[in-house]
């Protein structure tokens, strides 16, 4: 029984070991920092478009001129796509799960999510309160629900990623 408790507890360390690698390699990126750093994504992201484009056409613009007018027609569309995101808050439909009641507001600039604020959150109890912060975060730092699961806390992270998914189709 020692061995299997002992084995059981090595486990759950590399876990809490690979979560707080993965966090801390998302803080070394600037993913997590402040609100200073997320208007820089959208920034950078017009940018990636442009070189792209610019470099389509210096390529074909030797080749065939016709080609070229193809990725201006093709860059037109994203760029409209852009202003259609809705900036603002909008907050989500309360989810019901095991431990009680996670609900969310979303507050996003453009097409990056710049804060997600706990409207509601239960979880197993006192020690776990900390755990609807950290996924707060994660949804931050991936722009989205596509982030992994807190280790033992499945339920909670489930749930949290409904309430997220609810406010942000409300966009």
């Amino acid at each position: 029984m020692r061995k299997v408790t002992q084995n059981i507890v090595g486990v759950i360390s590399l876990g809490v070991l690979a979560t707080s690698w993965s966090l801390g390699q998302a803080a070394e990126t600037g993913l997590s920092l402040d609100n200073s750093t997320q208007p820089a994504a959208p920034v950078e992201a017009a940018p990636v478009e442009s070189p792209s484009t610019e470099s389509t056409p210096s390529q074909t613009v030797p080749s065939e001129p016709v080609q070229s007018a193809t990725p201006t027609k093709t860059s037109t569309p994203a760029a409209t796509k852009k202003p259609a995101t809705a900036s603002g808050s909008k907050t989500g439909d309360p989810v019901s799960y095991k431990y009680g009641v996670i609900q969310l507001e979303v507050v996003k600039s453009g097409s990056t999510i710049t804060a997600v604020n706990l409207i509601q959150s239960g979880t197993k109890g006192p020690d776990w309160a900390v755990v609807p912060g950290m996924l707060a975060d994660a949804a931050v730092s991936a722009n989205g629900s596509s982030f992994g699961n807190v280790s033992g806390a499945t339920f909670t992270t489930q749930a949290f990623k409904t309430a997220l998914e609810s406010a942000l189709a409300k966009f």
